[in-house]
C-alpha cells in the first residue's frame, strides 16, 4: 500500500517483513531450585519509550498479571538474567551466548490478543521524502503495479569477482 502525506511517500510491505513470525517472544528465567516466582509478585519489563513494546506487554501480561517495571526492550534478557525483572517481551536477535546457556527460557507469545497484535504490527514500512529519488521510485513502482521485492535479473558487474549484486529493488 502506497500512501503520501506531509511531503513523504510510504510503502507498507507485507505481514512479517519487520517482525518475522515468532520473533517476538517472552523471556523468563529457566525454572529451577531457588528460582520460584510468585505470580502475584511477577516483575514484568515494559519499555515506556516504545509504543509497540507497551502494547505487546499489556496484551501478553494484562493488568493484574504482575507489576510493570520500566525496562529498555533491548535489555530484557539482561534484566531477567540480573534479576531486575522476571519476564519481558523481546524481539529476538542473534546472540553470541545462547539464552538457554545463560539460564533463560524463550517462549512464544501465548495470549490471543498478543499473538494477533504481533501479526498486526509485523509489516515494514518504507518512507521517503516525496521529491528525492527513493520517493520518486516508490511512486513510479506503485503506479506501475510493480513488486519492489521481486528478483531482478543479474546485471553484469564491472569488478573481477563476477557474480550477482545483492538484493536490488526493481524499478
Amino acid at each position: 500500500m502506497l500512501a503520501a502525506g506531509a511531503g513523504h511517500r510510504t510503502l507498507t510491505l507485507g505481514s512479517g517483513t519487520y517482525y518475522a513470525p515468532g520473533s517476538l517472544v517472552v523471556v523468563i528465567r529457566t525454572p529451577g531450585p531457588g528460582r520460584v516466582t510468585d505470580a502475584a509478585e511477577l516483575r514484568i519489563g515494559i519499555d515506556l519509550d516504545s509504543d509497540d513494546h507497551q502494547r505487546l506487554t499489556h496484551a501478553e501480561f494484562p493488568e493484574g498479571a504482575g507489576r510493570y517495571v520500566p525496562t529498555d526492550f533491548t535489555s530484557v534478557p539482561r534484566a531477567v538474567l540480573l534479576g531486575e525483572i522476571d519476564a519481558g517481551i523481546w524481539h529476538t536477535v542473534d546472540s553470541l551466548i545462547p539464552l538457554d546457556a545463560a539460564g533463560l527460557t524463550v517462549a512464544p507469545l501465548t495470549r490471543p490478543d498478543a499473538v494477533e497484535l504481533a501479526r498486526a504490527i509485523s509489516a515494514a514500512v518504507l518512507v521517503a521524502t516525496r521529491d528525492n529519488i527513493p520517493g520518486v521510485l516508490l511512486s513510479r513502482a506503485a503506479n506501475e503495479g510493480r513488486d519492489l521485492l521481486a528478483a531482478s535479473p543479474a546485471a553484469p558487474r564491472s569488478d573481477s569477482h563476477g557474480g550477482e549484486d545483492p538484493l536490488r529493488l526493481r524499478v
